[in-house]
């Protein structure tokens, strides 16, 4: 027989320094038994970590075996002081955090103000949050971002000219549009663009920047009249129609469009004969009518027609292609027409094609299509080049249905420009191209000013290729090129 007889022993709480008692526990030999949580007040700076026994660790509700008497001794960590600060060194808020853990912050977000040049968004802290071993400062960083702004350009009565949206702060801002004009009052005074109110600046705010007009008074003369024909031609796609005829100071001037099947009114402008060439205003009527006031001095009136759908007028023009707009701005001011197949853009322009054009841009309307007494169609514009040495410098004899070459398109040019008393820029040595010397000699001056003005580039692979033949989509870019530098 067994001795069935109960044996208790107790768990007894060491403080080990902490504050207050702890009643023992008795437990049945062989139980387990739950540990409590600790029941005394933490030596000062310090939180209860765990109960030691035997030199393990237990954590409160940990169980124990009882086999003996037991001495259950509190262990303490030290509580430190985690400051949490701002970016300026403010203190966001301070906690008490143990030994060994890892603090959390759980304020409100920090903030920083956005100043000018940045936004700033919170990035977490410096230093990397980490177990406490002591007494720590972590302080709030921030991601800065560049903050954008717009500028708004108008004209002396408010009317926006240009938006520009989103410039970076302390980027220079530039206007793109056209010059701005204010039309002249017309009895007094012509007005003349003369800078930005305020003075352009580094962007670093939204700014509205406000056309400056220069004044000139207006000395009154004699009452005149002006003459205008009844019907004014645009180079190509419609016509004008002026009425009254008989314009004199004051008087409403009325001008309505006629445009062909497929073309569209793109520039209408009235401009006074004065040295400045300034605009006058143009009241819109709708349906294609605009009046005008008559100012104090003649006036010239500048219109210009363009294709609805270019793609549809030529078929034979690829979607996207490079040469779209230059073929638009060819067409629209006369100076190419289509060849009856469609425009072909990479067939091979002949000579004749090229004195036409250049004779059609001197005269500001084609020749009529009988031509002179042979009835060849490039008699008369042929005839205009030799008679005005524009192919001066053409090595052999020009064949009007011959393909022109690069280089005789280019003394073409440089010969022109010198008729209507233009320079095409400096001379650029020829030597960065491979084929220079391929240049014919009474041509190299021409090449030279060509390349020297950008009006030549070369081709892609680093050559003139002067003796190659020019397609009609080259020779359109070409002259839209070499007419916007002769006219500016």
């Amino acid at each position: 027989m067994f001795d069935q007889t109960e044996v208790y022993f107790n768990m007894y709480f060491i403080s080990n320094g902490g504050l207050g008692a702890m009643d023992s526990a008795p437990v049945l030999r062989g139980l387990t038994h739950a540990l409590p949580d600790s029941g005394f007040a933490p030596p000062s700076g310090t939180v209860f970590d765990a109960w030691e026994i035997g030199g393990e660790r237990y954590a409160p509700g940990d169980v124990y075996t009882v086999c003996a008497d037991t001495d259950v001794t509190a262990l303490w960590k030290n509580v430190y002081t985690v400051t949490w600060a701002n970016h300026d060194g403010t203190v966001l808020r301070t906690d008490k955090v143990p030994q060994g853990d890892v603090p959390v912050y759980s304020g409100a977000e920090p903030v920083k103000r956005a100043d000018a040049e940045y936004f700033h968004s919170f990035a977490g802290w410096s230093p990397a949050v980490a177990a406490v071993n002591g007494d720590a400062t972590y302080t709030a960083k921030f991601t800065d971002e560049p903050r954008s702004y717009t500028v708004t350009w108008k004209d002396w009565d408010g009317t926006v000219l240009e938006t520009d949206a989103y410039l970076p702060f302390g980027t220079v801002p530039g206007y793109d549009g056209d010059t701005p004009t204010r039309f002249d009052d017309n009895d007094t005074v012509i007005f003349r663009f003369d800078g930005w109110s305020p003075g352009i600046a580094p962007v670093q705010g939204d700014t509205v920047y406000t056309a400056r007009y220069g004044e000139t008074r207006i000395e009154r003369t004699e009452p005149y009249a002006q003459q205008f024909p009844a019907e004014l031609n645009a180079p190509a796609g419609g016509k004008m129609l002026i009425s009254p005829v008989n314009a004199s100071m004051g008087r409403t001037i009325t001008l309505t469009a006629e445009q062909l099947e497929g073309w569209k009114l793109a520039e209408l402008t009235v401009r006074r004969r004065n040295g400045a060439r300034s605009a006058v205003r143009l009241t819109d009527e709708g349906g294609g009518t605009f009046t005008f006031a008559m100012p104090d001095g003649k006036v010239d009136i500048e219109l210009l027609f363009e294709p609805v759908d270019l793609l549809t007028m030529f078929p034979d023009l690829r979607p996207n292609a490079w040469y779209l707009d230059a073929v638009r701005w060819a067409v629209s001011h006369g100076v190419m027409r289509g060849t009856g197949r469609g425009f072909e853009p990479d067939a091979a322009a002949s000579c004749a094609m090229v004195a036409q054009m250049l004779f059609n841009m001197d005269r500001g309307s084609a020749p009529a299509a009988e031509g002179t007494n042979s009835g060849r169609w490039y008699d008369e514009c042929m005839a205009w080049l030799e008679e005005n040495g524009l192919t001066e410098g053409i090595d052999g004899s020009i064949e009007p249905n011959g393909v022109i070459t690069r280089e005789q398109v280019t003394v073409l040019l440089y010969n022109y420009a010198k008729y209507k008393g233009f320079e095409l820029g400096e001379e650029a040595a020829l030597d960065a191209f491979a084929d220079a010397g391929s240049v014919s000699p009474g041509a190299e001056e021409a090449m030279r000013r060509a390349v020297g003005s950008g009006l030549v580039k070369g081709m892609g692979d680093g050559t003139l290729d002067p003796g190659g033949g020019a397609a009609r989509a080259q020779i359109a870019a070409l002259m839209q090129r070499f007419c916007g530098m002769i006219t500016e």
